[in-house]
């Protein structure tokens, strides 16, 4: 578990801050001033922060559990002309959600001490145009199994207790992603951009692939540890469970 901590260097008195289902929102002199949780794709967290002059929000004192900071400007401050900055947060285990929470007593005493959740997104599919980068993963609705892009390049399904269930086999080195393509083809690229594995789900290596019936719209990590593609009335067109896909 990271926690990072996030610091309000406090130049002048805050009002108590109230909480929002998404947002930390200040209703007092400072009106308008907030940290909304924007977005979580598949564990990548925006958080848009907005202040003002007379004090500089900074990442110091504010708790995050279950996620790091990835970037985290600050924010206000005197004679700074940045009332509002754009964060993002790296969630550890797609399976918990991340906690934000002000983090030290001076901080708590200017803008209270609740908590705002971020809710964990749906993270068994890959919707068409959707990318799986380096050490993210997908979780089976049940959480027994989870997808991962490795570090060394292979694309592999492990139950939630480690155990090997599947892999791509293709081991071409760090900076790998998964790409669910919008032509329905699934591909592994390198570092270099080069396709090196695929589900050969594309007219190119079949073509029945060209037909609606069989173009898949989306992938899915499902409860029995399979990789599995679907089509757009929700039929499976491939399964990692009866191919282990294309070396390219």
């Amino acid at each position: 578990m990271h926690k990072i901590k996030l610091m309000f260097v406090l130049l002048m008195s805050f009002p108590l801050l109230t909480y929002a289902q998404n947002s930390l929102s200040c209703t007092g002199s400072k009106t308008g001033a907030k940290a909304t949780v924007v977005s979580n794709d598949n564990g990548n967290i925006t958080v848009k922060l907005d202040w003002n002059e007379g004090a500089t929000f900074a990442k110091q004192n504010l708790e995050i559990t279950n996620g790091t900071c990835v970037t985290c400007p600050n924010v206000g401050g005197i004679g700074k002309n940045n009332p509002a900055q754009t964060w993002t947060i790296k969630q550890t285990d797609l399976t918990k959600p991340v906690s934000l929470a002000w983090g030290t007593e001076s901080t708590k005493k200017f803008c209270g001490t609740g908590t705002l959740n971020v809710a964990t997104t749906s993270t068994s599919t890959l919707a068409l145009g959707k990318s799986l980068k380096e050490t993210e993963r997908l979780y089976s609705p049940d959480k027994s199994h989870y997808l991962v892009m490795q570090t060394d390049g292979n694309l592999c399904i492990y139950t939630s207790s480690d155990r090997f269930v599947w892999c791509s086999m293709v081991t071409t080195g760090a900076g790998c992603r998964l790409d669910m393509q919008t032509d329905g083809h699934l591909v592994v690229y390198d570092r270099n951009n080069k396709a090196v594995w695929a589900t050969g789900t594309h007219v190119f290596h079949d073509a029945k692939y060209g037909s609606a019936d069989w173009k898949p719209v989306r992938m899915a990590l499902e409860n029995e540890g399979a990789l599995v593609m679907y089509n757009a009335a929700g039929k499976a067109v491939w399964s990692s469970k009866t191919s282990d896909g294309k070396k390219l």
